[in-house]
């Protein structure tokens, strides 16, 4: 699987369960195959407890997963929630080289890329900017949060700090 079909394969692997063909090939396209990840375990706060989030961790690789593992008879055992590439030096991780899913692209550049995002925050004492897009990339149900160094508006040129892909809830496939 060629570069060009890295941004694909997380688009198929986002909202799957574990143990799916999509999860698989993500690795294979990522080329994690054999790399053990660190990982974490926190409670998933925004359900209540009603989960538990798994992070794998690829701090080599600058990438990190985040599974949801529901509490709920019947649910997946985990589902691929999210995936997140980050630049070199943040929070520890080296930086992703897959320049699809982390494009060497200043905050101005990503947009006149992209067009006009779905959401912006940050700034201030919220920390860095950000910004969303649903259907990232012309690829449907793929979301992404691009978030910057800068932590003011001002700051046109400001490089990429991480990106996050993710699928809305009701938009996983397990």
């Amino acid at each position: 699987m060629g570069e060009a079909d890295v941004l694909e394969a997380v688009a198929r692997a986002v909202g799957r369960a574990r143990d799916t063909a999509a999860v698989a090939d993500l690795v294979e396209a990522l080329g994690l195959a054999g790399k053990a990840p660190a990982t974490r375990v926190m409670a998933d706060a925004g359900k209540g407890g009603a989960a538990e989030l798994i992070y794998a961790d690829f701090a080599e690789e600058g990438l990190s997963w985040c599974f949801r593992v529901p509490h709920e008879a019947g649910a997946p055992a985990a589902v691929l929630e999210d995936v997140w590439c980050f630049a070199e030096g943040v929070e520890g991780y080296s930086r992703c080289r897959h320049e699809r899913l982390l494009p060497p692209l200043a905050a101005k550049d990503v947009v006149n890329a992209h067009g006009e995002p779905a959401k912006k925050g940050g700034g201030g004492p919220a920390g860095p900017i950000f910004i969303e897009y649903h259907g990232y990339a012309g690829v449907g149900g793929l979301n992404a949060t691009i978030e910057f160094v800068a932590e003011t508006w001002d700051d046109a040129d400001s490089p990429i700090r991480s990106v996050v892909f993710w699928k809305a809830r009701g938009e996983e496939e397990t």
